[in-house]
């Protein structure tokens, strides 16, 4: 699996999770999301989850999407 689409997959992952924990805290504790918040905390879970990974390619856009994501 390439870096980039590593990267899509975990981001999507990510944001599915936190949109439906949003989605309860609004409903049950009536705490409205903050999209920019949400939006760091799936970079956040992106990092972590590259970080135990080994990004090194020859691919330039890989090179690219590593030194923004890690």
């Amino acid at each position: 699996m390439s870096l980039v689409s590593m990267v899509i997959r975990l981001a999507k992952n990510g944001l599915i999770s936190l949109i439906w924990r949003e989605q309860n805290h609004k409903q049950f504790q009536g705490v409205e999301p903050i999209a920019e918040a949400i939006v760091q905390q799936v970079k956040e879970m992106v990092k972590l989850k590259l970080s135990g990974k080994q990004t090194h390619s020859g691919n330039q856009i890989s090179r690219l999407v590593c030194s923004e994501w890690v």
